[in-house]
């Protein structure tokens, strides 16, 4: 208990420092937020979050059908200003979740903490309801079969250039990942990179690498999510 307590704070204010990093570097305002059960990397200057992380174990979701919150809320955790749930209205995109729901339905307030504006971007539907899903079903699957699960999940920045016309601007990521790796065992990694098209597009088309990853990420990022994972 006392290791994993150090390792924690460790953790913490490697990443305190790291954010502190990028902008004195980039100018680019980065928020590490901590949920229940999940962290996020958000930027705060266009309102969007750039990665969560979290484990995943069969613990953490049960397959219960949990009632839905009606909206997301706004997160109190960020400074003003905040995305609220009427930004993402009147789009041809779906609020998509980075945590998703269903990995964390084991608990109501898990369940409900990943109903927040920060956790979701624009994705289409054919991503929402299709590709990503998919992705989802495949890690709880892996866990399934004996695995506990290190998650990494996000948006490729560089590619966050265009807006919806909603209520107000909101980035749109070109491109989405996910990367899955195994916590017992290093031969277990699973790593997707999903465009963020209308078209329906097969999960397992999207497989890849680790190595077509790290260098598409912020410089930040990607130092702390390759030390979180592989640690």
């Amino acid at each position: 208990m006392k290791k994993s307590l150090i390792i924690y704070v460790i953790q913490g204010l490697l990443l305190a420092w790291l954010l502190l990093c990028a902008y004195r570097a980039f100018g680019q305002t980065l928020i590490h937020v901590r949920h229940l059960s999940y962290d996020i990397i958000y930027n705060q200057d266009n309102l969007s979050p750039e990665c969560v992380y979290y484990e995943l174990s069969a613990d953490d979701f049960k397959g219960s059908m949990r009632a839905k919150p009606k909206y997301f809320k706004m997160d109190s955790k960020l400074p003003s200003p905040r995305r609220k749930n009427k930004d993402f209205r009147f789009t041809n995109y779906q609020r998509g979740h980075l945590c998703p729901s269903g990995d964390r339905d084991s608990r109501k307030d898990w369940f409900k903490d990943t109903y927040v504006t920060s956790n979701i971007v624009p994705m289409t539907p054919a991503v929402n309801g299709g590709v990503w899903r998919d992705i989802e079903v495949e890690c709880r699957s892996l866990v399934q079969s004996g695995h506990k699960l290190k998650i990494v999940c996000g948006v490729f920045p560089e590619h966050s250039n265009t807006c919806c016309s909603g209520r107000k601007q909101v980035f749109v990521p070109d491109t989405l990942y996910k990367m899955a790796k195994c916590i017992h065992c290093d031969t277990l990694q699973r790593v997707w990179i999903v465009p963020n098209e209308f078209e329906f597009q097969e999960f397992r088309n999207c497989s890849t690498s680790p190595e077509k990853i790290w260098p598409k990420l912020n410089p930040t990022v990607s130092k702390f999510i390759s030390l979180w994972i592989n640690q």
